[in-house]
């Protein structure tokens, strides 16, 4: 349980001062580093639930409040692969490298990332169902 509160430290440090070099020159930054502040942003969302989660399934374990939480941090894992994957292919794309924008592709993008997430979250969650189930 401690493992996951120092992570979650280590991530809203790293956040912080992310968004401090964002701030500084926030004038300058290409629409990539945009979404790779809120990827950052994410993972500290996603750190933080999943510390809650251990911590409250080490204190009390609910089988209830234990799968609700589980669900959320299902979810968010989810949308944490869907959002890496959408930054991989932007980039592979060339989007902010060698282009400024790509144009329709980038709604084919998103769409392919909504697809993930969909079917990311049906597959954790179905992943998380069977934990809970069996414990």
């Amino acid at each position: 349980m401690q493992f996951y509160k120092v992570l979650f430290l280590a991530y809203l440090g790293f956040a912080a001062a992310w968004c401090a070099l964002c701030y500084v020159y926030r004038r300058d930054l290409l629409p990539l580093q945009r979404y790779i502040t809120a990827t950052v942003g994410l993972l500290v969302v996603e750190q933080a639930f999943t510390w809650l989660y251990w911590r409250y399934l080490n204190k009390t374990g609910h089988p209830g409040v234990a799968g609700a939480y589980l669900f959320i941090v299902s979810a968010l894992s989810a949308a944490r692969n869907s959002v890496s994957l959408y930054l991989l292919t932007v980039v592979s794309m060339g989007l902010s490298v060698t282009r400024p924008s790509l144009g329709s592709a980038m709604a084919k993008v998103r769409l392919l990332a909504v697809f993930h997430f969909t079917f990311g979250l049906l597959c954790v969650s179905s992943h998380a169902t069977l934990i809970e189930h069996s414990s």
